[in-house]
């Protein structure tokens, strides 16, 4: 590591400090966020200047599919009750005219005392990616067009359905016995979607358990485990390669 130049650092937020309590107000949440952030820089003491990139997972998250010539996404996360007071910031990725894609929600409070955390430390930063955004780009060269894709998180699950015309569902909720396979049935019936049509494959941040999802008989059904991405590198920039998965920047 240079001293003018010190590396990168990425640090995951939002799916321990949001799961601990359901009841929690959304300042609250913020707050346990923000703590968790705080801590992880206390306890890696960065020189600096050194540049921050945050994956922000669990309650930090909303997801959306939207049309690609939607100006007013940002709407779409405030139809729930519970998000109608926050100020979200919103990404999407650009899509073919008449393609669906995928928007990506942050608190814009949460954002702004993340980057006043790091600026207090003097850090850069820099870089913020949802937690789908890292899971899918990972294993994307992995994966079929259309497919059935589920990040799971310290309880939280995302499942998301893409296509070769872009993402078609996405679900994103708090549930440590997550049955993904009812979720996928419910879901393949509104779509009018036959869930053989799409096979199951499951990323984890850590090992799975044993005796959860893994299995490999040759039920077409069987979910697909795959690597987990505890040790997978997450880059730098906000705006890799990402297909119909949206950035927030």
């Amino acid at each position: 590591m240079s001293r003018w130049w010190p590396e990168r650092v990425s640090i995951r937020v939002g799916a321990t400090a949001g799961s601990r309590a359901p009841a929690m107000s959304p300042q609250a949440r913020i707050d346990a966020m923000l703590e968790e952030f705080e801590r992880e820089l206390e306890s890696r003491a960065l020189p600096a200047r050194t540049p921050l990139t945050v994956v922000l997972g669990g309650e930090a998250m909303r997801y959306r599919i939207v049309a690609s010539s939607d100006a007013s996404a940002a709407q779409s996360f405030e139809g729930a009750a519970a998000d109608a007071a926050r100020d979200w910031i919103v990404r999407m990725h650009p899509a073919a005219p008449g393609e669906a894609t995928l928007a990506s929600a942050a608190d814009a409070v949460l954002l702004d005392r993340l980057q006043a955390a790091a600026r207090s430390r003097h850090l850069k930063l820099d870089s913020v990616q949802p937690a789908l955004t890292h899971a899918y780009n990972t294993h994307r060269r992995r994966l079929p067009a259309q497919t059935w894709f589920a990040w799971l998180e310290h309880g939280w699950y995302t499942l998301l359905l893409t296509s070769p015309r872009g993402p078609r569902h996405v679900r994103h909720a708090f549930d440590d016995r997550v049955d993904l396979q009812a979720l996928i049935a419910r879901a393949s019936f509104t779509l009018g979607l036959d869930d053989l049509d799409a096979p199951l494959h499951v990323a984890r941040l850590h090992q799975a358990p044993e005796g959860s999802l893994a299995g490999s008989p040759p039920d077409p059904r069987a979910p697909i485990e795959l690597p987990p991405l505890e040790d997978a590198p997450i880059r730098g920039g906000p705006h890799d390669e990402q297909p119909r998965i949206a950035a927030t920047a």
